[in-house]
């Protein structure tokens, strides 16, 4: 077995008409110790980047040999190795699809164009999560947790998506601000407030 460090998960999109391959989306994945996706930060912290998004574009380059075209995903670990003293990777899993980490990316994409549009200050980074809470609808989620809401003003706050889930208790959730950090700070004191409900 490997120690992966890092599980960064890479979107591509081929492109049907003239060929082209590019590079969607590059985050970390935030996995239980049991391995279960808990959700994804990004900017990725992978060291070996690079290497990964050479291994995802040959990947694609074969799907798109077999007439695939569209948005896959790839999740890779990185690990240390002992022996030569650097970081490695290898892919772990194909998802010809869009998954979970593409909703905040594009959130953060959409709302960074609205915040440069009005010279506020922009996004860097987000932590994404499925959250489980006694809030049956948004707008109980609102009045609960509401000024803790994205605010255009700073570029910074919670931003509740998969709301449909919230007659059961689950939502998804993007946390946007300047630095890991921060988001992972203020996710915690989110957390501690879902813990008084």
């Amino acid at each position: 077995m490997l120690n992966a460090v890092v599980s960064p998960n890479i979107i591509m999109h081929i492109e049907p008409d003239n060929g082209r391959i590019l590079c969607v989306s590059v985050t970390d994945q935030i996995l239980s110790d049991n391995l279960a996706h808990e959700g994804n930060i990004c900017p990725a912290s992978v060291k070996t980047l690079k290497n990964m998004l050479l291994s995802a574009e040959k990947l694609s380059r074969w799907l798109q040999a077999e007439g695939y075209c569209g948005v896959v995903g790839f999740d890779f670990g990185e690990y240390f190795n002992p022996e030569t003293g650097e970081f490695k990777h290898f892919l772990a899993e194909v998802n010809p699809r869009i998954n979970s980490s593409a909703y905040p990316k594009f959130l953060m994409e959409h709302l960074n164009r609205e915040q440069e549009q009005k010279d506020r200050p922009c996004i860097d980074v987000f932590y994404s999560t499925n959250i489980k809470t006694k809030a049956s609808s948004f707008n109980e989620l609102s009045k609960l947790y509401g000024h803790l809401f994205f605010k255009p003003e700073t570029g910074k706050g919670l931003v509740p998506f998969n709301i449909g889930c919230l007659e059961r208790g689950k939502f998804t959730l993007a946390v946007f601000g300047k630095s890991r950090n921060e988001v992972i700070k203020m996710y915690e004191n989110f957390k501690a407030l879902l813990a008084k409900e």
